[in-house]
């Protein structure tokens, strides 16, 4: 039997309030284990309501981890997300990417 891995989920967010409750929805709908899994949002600083909404999501996913990137550019935010990760695996998601 393989024995499952802890996974870093790692998504960039520049103003995605539009898709963020689908991308959150697209997670939750995912059948790895909830468990093994944590989520790392790095926010460049967005004027829209992405971080508020992102927080809303605290309760349902313990595992959800917010880092600010004031430098705005995707590559200081995966730097970010990536010395934070803690998983086996780190799989790069995009916030407008739906994963089925």
């Amino acid at each position: 039997m393989i024995e499952n891995k802890f996974v870093s989920l790692i998504i960039p967010v520049y103003n995605e309030e539009e898709f963020l409750n689908k991308l959150f929805k697209s997670i939750k709908n995912q059948d790895y284990p909830k468990d093994l899994l944590e989520i790392i949002i790095v926010d460049g600083n967005s004027s829209d309501k992405s971080l508020e909404i992102i927080k809303t999501y605290q309760d349902e996913f313990p595992n959800l981890i917010i880092l600010n990137n004031p430098n705005k550019f995707v590559s200081f935010s995966l730097n970010l997300a990536i010395k934070k990760a803690k998983g086996d695996y780190i799989v790069r998601w995009d916030a407008h990417t739906i994963f089925k």
